[in-house]
């Protein structure tokens, strides 16, 4: 089955930004009949670089149909730190694909700063147990595209910890930031968390 302009238009995007991927991977395991669900998620993957030592996975497929609730749709971006030799992409790219394919599965959406409670095991980050959904890191980082009238929203996977999660349940959904800072969090690794 061809992609879809919305999906093709996602790929296209992520490729000027990205450069060409590493790899990907395909899952088409979703519902067969059902036409709510994307018919297909493919996760790209992009290897760190010898001045840039972030993994970069990201999901196309996700923007191909709306999400309940929401006028968005959205795509997931997940960044991890370190050797891409020591990665288990495939277990990455699974994780993403999971995740692509919960608002379907559950009839719900995701949006920015929310928070997916119950992800699965995170791959390389096995002191967290939840994954918030953040916009760009930076002033300029790419947060939405839009085709022909749909805004699609780039979310961020940021895993966290139980004392990172305790802390934002205690004093407000923003005030994780602060703690970020506070900590000296990398968003990208596990280590030290």
């Amino acid at each position: 089955m061809p992609a879809s302009p919305i999906v093709r238009a996602m790929y296209e995007e992520l490729i000027r930004r990205f450069g060409e991927p590493t790899g990907a991977c395909t899952f088409t395991d979703a519902p067969g009949s059902d036409e709510s669900w994307p018919q297909r998620i493919d996760v790209l993957h992009w290897a760190d670089e010898e001045d840039w030592d972030i993994n970069t996975f990201a999901t196309v497929g996700m923007c191909d149909r709306p999400m309940r609730h929401v006028e968005h749709r959205c795509e997931l971006h997940f960044s991890i730190r370190g050797s891409f030799e020591t990665l288990d992409v495939l277990k990455v790219c699974a994780f993403c694909a999971n995740l692509a394919a919960y608002p379907f599965a559950n009839e719900t959406s995701f949006n920015w700063t929310e928070v997916i409670l119950a992800p699965g095991e995170i791959p390389h980050f096995l002191n967290c147990c939840c994954v918030m959904l953040h916009p760009g890191f930076y002033e300029d980082s790419w947060d939405t595209m839009e085709f022909e009238g749909v805004k699609i929203k780039i979310m961020n996977l940021v895993p966290l910890t139980p004392n990172e999660m305790a802390h934002r349940k205690k004093h407000g959904p923003f005030s994780i930031y602060d703690y970020f800072v506070e900590h000296e969090v990398d968003l990208f690794s596990d280590e030290n968390r």
